[in-house]
């Protein structure tokens, strides 16, 4: 499935650059100062594919607003997981409804 793969790849590169900045003296100086001149060039493809993932779950987002159809989402109260996860919570088209998980 593309969705799921999306969420992972977003997750992945999120991970590896958390780490990065953490672990490179360049880019935590770079951090500190605001600086993205002074990031090293790992630190900037990693922003900039970090940056490419999250773009791409907004847009899948927006289309899917845009069709009107019927919108669930996996946790039904976005604002309880704070901002980053309301705008990137990706909407899922209902198809059928159950009463019970069984």
């Amino acid at each position: 499935m593309a969705i799921p793969d999306r969420d992972n790849r977003l997750f992945s590169r999120l991970v590896s650059l958390r780490r990065h900045l953490i672990k490179c003296d360049e880019c935590r100086e770079a951090r500190t100062a605001l600086s993205m001149d002074r990031m090293c060039r790992d630190g900037k493809l990693l922003t900039v594919t970090a940056a490419d993932e999250f773009d791409d779950i907004i847009s899948l987002r927006s289309k899917a607003l845009s069709r009107g159809d019927e919108l669930v989402y996996p946790c039904p109260d976005t604002a309880a997981h704070g901002k980053s996860y309301a705008l990137s919570v990706k909407p899922c088209h209902m198809v059928a409804v159950q009463d019970g998980l069984f």
